[in-house]
């Protein structure tokens, strides 16, 4: 289904959530997460 998933973190709650929902997609999938560090 997906080949890549890019999920960006600035560090914050939120972003931590996003981050492990795009780890739990990627597992599912057998995709590659690419994370990407967002600086406010």
């Amino acid at each position: 289904m997906y080949k890549r998933i890019l999920v960006a973190t600035d560090g914050s709650k939120l972003s931590q959530k996003a981050v492990e929902h795009a780890l739990t997609l990627a597992d599912l999938t057998g995709a590659d997460l690419v994370a990407l560090k967002v600086v406010p």
